[in-house]
């Protein structure tokens, strides 16, 4: 083991870099606590972890980190990367003059190394030269040892370094070691893991703002993003929707860019009333796939949003964006800058930050999926650097395709993972000499460079001592028709009122989109795409279930009242706002972390939703090509035609004209379809199944997740699981809940010999056909005997659920149909409670059957 240099604890000298480089407080208490920590460890190598915020300023941690070993004698730093994108932007973060420089201030001006010219002479005049502070700024791929038949250069002799340069900093013996998104090199990352923790450092100091499991006893100081919004460190996230519930595409684009002119007004006012540079407003859309993106580039084309300008001021970016597009984005703060909106699916994450963006607006399928520390930290970092006392220019604006009701109603449970849950599991040992610490507040013990005279932002937030409660659904028109469902998180109870879209009743999916995959689990094998090839002959038969014996339904039979009263209701919702709900943080003594964010009314600005003009001819058109395509209503003799013009007029009417139905065309549809159904409904349905030809499962199934051969530890919904047995359709398989796994490991095992083949089964692969959809079955698989089994796997909460009885019938019946059919062979469904996923195999079979 190398003798490695020791630094002592010096208060004053973090005190002064702290002043010097103009720290934030939580910036200047973390690096006393890396300071203390160092000190505390003597000659042996550290690694400490400091979870910030993301937009607190982990780039200027980073800067007084060194600033204070150099005063200690250190003149050795390597910044880790995860990417090429991040590493480029610290080169000019640590670069002098540069526009994103962060170094003003600096005790010295550091050689910077990097892969593009650490083998010069200049950076070899450097190497040789003790005194010349040296900051080394690497990708991580770029230090991984080299693969076979893939030379790397930091691992190659090079004659300026004298031997390789990877070898050169192992055995400093002064180098301190800075790990940018440090998530990215855990435990799970067994390479990057290892490369970074190889080199020996004085001190490994990881920076993330969303530590790993792996990584929390190693926490020495922890900042959260409720702890950042309180103290007015970034923007505050503002839930904004329509008080009429509209869910449409187009009109939540022209909302958002409604929103972001009156942003951009806000904001050139207070600029030139300040005296301070203009700052250009940019809306940040998240799109669901990269086919979303490009579609929601199309629709900014529309007459009335970007079609005359449309290629300098809408930006789509994905991994098929082009080398300029991408050239653009590094620009986007500029002043010159054109751009307006940027869409994205998920390339940015960790890295990417600027300050100008000031609405997020999210087409994924959950506002959840949007309010996380990575997608909304895009939006959190303050224009002028600190709060400009203006509510509505210190806050980022967010709009979700969601139901505004929806989502105030779980509003409490939308940011769990941002309000500090994240405390050390357990404190870490005396031998390493590592001190933990809970998030800082006020009144805590602040180590002395909290006091320096660095500006610090004022707090627009007043934090009470008791949690108000989450405000009234403002301006949320009631719902029209009967609701189902508890209204609760399951994606299956969402309410089913005027605007409602009809939510699928399964669960998502495991299998996820590339983009989202590409993002999941930064181990080197998740960076690499694979495909899984099937392994058994998998014939599965295609039953296709059709209503037979029911008459359609006649629209004539439908009187214009009916239809006035439906208009009604429509028009009674023309006077839509925008509405905002600010994410405050209060104080929650039940909380780990202390704190709570509760959503709370935003006064003062006032937006008019947006609505789409339609002549009266298209609206009638509209309605009525509704009317007659609903599978249904009979449309083939020309009495159903004009019938549906009656019953068309009949709602404008009732609405009070073209105008008030013309925004919300697709939700009347909807509305009309379910009024429609209601009647349908009154007659018993009668159904016939047919057997389709039998077709296979894929051949292929790609995957992107992250490999985990452990499939008996903590489960994880984004892994892909390995190591099964040769029964087993593919050598991995992923699933949607523990019990599902545990279900899968049951029918793998050596115990379940009668087992021959097994398939955890995705959306599409068997479907079983019932009167409220298409579901999806869990798994199928087949004894020795030659008897198919298909399977569900269900929670104790769902036992007795109308639906899932329901669908359990429908399976029954389609096992029991294709059986008899005598096609397919003889097939079986079993139902399998959470409770009983480890009975043995037979005696659940024999239970089950049995039932």
């Amino acid at each position: 083991m190398k003798t490695l240099l020791s630094v002592e604890h010096d208060e004053a000298a973090v005190a002064d870099a702290a002043a010097r480089l103009q720290l934030r407080r939580p910036n200047a208490q973390a690096l006393d606590k890396v300071a203390e920590a160092t000190a505390a460890s003597p000659g042996v190598s550290l690694e400490v972890v400091c979870a910030m915020a993301t937009g607190v300023g982990k780039t200027y941690l980073a800067a007084g980190v060194i600033d204070y070993f150099v005063a200690a004698g250190v003149r050795n730093f390597l910044i880790v990367t995860p990417g090429s994108t991040i590493q480029r932007k610290t080169v000019d973060n640590f670069t002098p003059g540069h526009r994103k420089s962060v170094i003003e201030g600096l005790n010295c001006v550091p050689t910077i190394v990097t892969p593009d010219n650490f083998n010069t002479g200049a950076v070899a005049s450097a190497l040789d030269d003790d005194e010349q502070v040296k900051v080394f700024v690497f990708n991580i791929d770029s230090l991984t040892p080299p693969t076979k038949g893939r030379r790397k250069r930091t691992h190659s002799f090079t004659e300026w370094v004298g031997g390789d340069l990877y070898k050169h900093l192992s055995e400093l013996q002064d180098l301190v070691v800075l790990s940018d998104e440090h998530h990215t090199y855990s435990d799970d990352a067994e390479v990057f893991a290892k490369t970074v923790r190889s080199l020996e450092p004085v001190v490994l100091v990881g920076l993330t703002a969303t530590p790993t499991p792996t990584d929390r006893q190693k926490i020495i100081f922890e900042y959260p993003l409720a702890r950042a919004i309180a103290e007015g460190f970034v923007k505050t996230p503002v839930l904004v929707g329509r008080t009429d519930s509209s869910t449409d595409r187009e009109l939540q684009i022209r909302d958002g860019l409604a929103m972001l002119a009156a942003k951009q007004e806000a904001a050139d006012a207070w600029a030139d009333s300040q005296g301070r540079e203009r700052v250009n407003a940019v809306m940040f859309v998240v799109a669901e796939s990269i086919a979303d993106a490009n579609d929601i580039g199309l629709l900014l084309r529309k007459p009335g949003l970007f079609e005359n300008d449309y290629s300098e001021r809408v930006l789509v970016i994905h991994s098929d964006a082009s080398e300029e597009a991408l050239l653009r984005l590094a620009d986007v703060e500029r002043p010159d800058s054109k751009v307006r909106v940027i869409v994205s699916v998920s390339m940015l994450k960790e890295g990417w930050d600027v300050k100008n963006i000031f609405v997020i607006c999210s087409f994924r399928p959950s506002i959840s999926e949007t309010l996380t520390e990575q997608t909304l930290g895009r939006g959190l970092r303050l224009p002028w650097g600190g709060y400009t006392g203006r509510e509505f220019l210190d806050s980022v604006e967010v709009l979700s395709h969601e139901r505004y009701a929806d989502i105030l109603r779980r509003a409490d449970q939308l940011l769990d993972g941002l309000v500090a849950e994240r405390i050390a599991a357990s404190t870490p040992s005396d031998e390493n000499a590592r001190t933990t610490s809970s998030s800082p507040s006020e009144g805590s013990d602040a180590p002395s460079a909290g006091d320096t005279p660095s500006p610090q932002p004022t707090s627009p937030h007043t934090i009470s001592t008791t949690a108000p409660g989450t405000g009234p659904d403002v301006g949320v028109g009631p719902e029209l028709i009967g609701t189902s469902g508890s209204g609760g998180l399951d994606a299956s109870h969402h309410d089913r009122g005027v605007f409602a879209d009809k939510v699928d009743d399964e669960p998502a999916p495991a299998v996820v989109t590339i983009e989202e995959r590409k993002e999941m689990g930064k181990s080197a094998a998740a960076d690499k795409p694979r495909t899984l090839t099937l392994r058994h002959d998998f014939e599965v038969p295609r039953v296709r279930r059709e209503v037979a014996g029911r008459p359609a339904l006649t629209l004539s039979s439908i009187p214009e009242a009916d239809f006035r009263d439906l208009g009604r209701q429509i028009g009674a919702h023309d006077t839509a706002k925008l509405s905002r709900m600010e994410l405050s943080v209060v104080e929650d003594g039940e909380s780990p972390s202390g704190l709570k964010l509760v959503p709370k009314e935003v006064e003062g600005v006032s937006l008019a939703a947006s609505i789409v003009e339609l002549p009266l001819e298209d609206v009638q058109r509209s309605l009525k090509q509704g009317l007659l395509s609903v599978r249904f209503v009979r449309s083939s003799a020309p009495a159903d035609g004009n019938a549906a013009n009656r019953l068309a007029n009949a709602l404008i009417e009732g609405a009070g004209g073209e105008r008030k139905v013309a925004p919300y065309v697709s939700q009347t549809i909807k509305l009309m379809t379910q009024f429609l159904a209601k009647k349908h409904r009154q007659s018993p349905d009668q159904y016939e199944n047919h057997v389709d030809e039998s077709y296979s499962l894929p051949a292929e199934r790609p995957v992107l997740r992250k490999r985990e051969s452990n499939r008996y530890g903590q489960f994880d919904r984004k892994a892909s699981y390995s190591g099964w047995s040769k029964k087993a359709a593919y050598e991995e398989a992923w699933f949607d809940s523990e019990p599902e796994r545990a279900f899968a490991n049951l029918i793998d095992s050596s115990d379940s010999a009668m087992v021959t083949k097994w398939a955890r089964l995705h959306i599409d692969d068997l479907v079983v056909e019932w009167e409220g959809g298409r579901y999806n079955p869990d798994f199928v698989f087949t004894t020795d005997t030659g008897v198919h089994y298909l399977v569900e796997v269900k929670g104790q909460d769902r036992l007795k659920d109308a639906e899932v009885l329901a669908k359990r019938r429908a399976a029954t019946e389609w096992a029991r149909f294709v059986s008899d059919d005598g096609r397919s062979g003889e097939w079986r469904y079993l139902f399998v409670p959470q409770s009983e996923v480890r009975t043995p195999l037979s005696t659940l079979i024999n239970r089950l059957t049995a039932e």
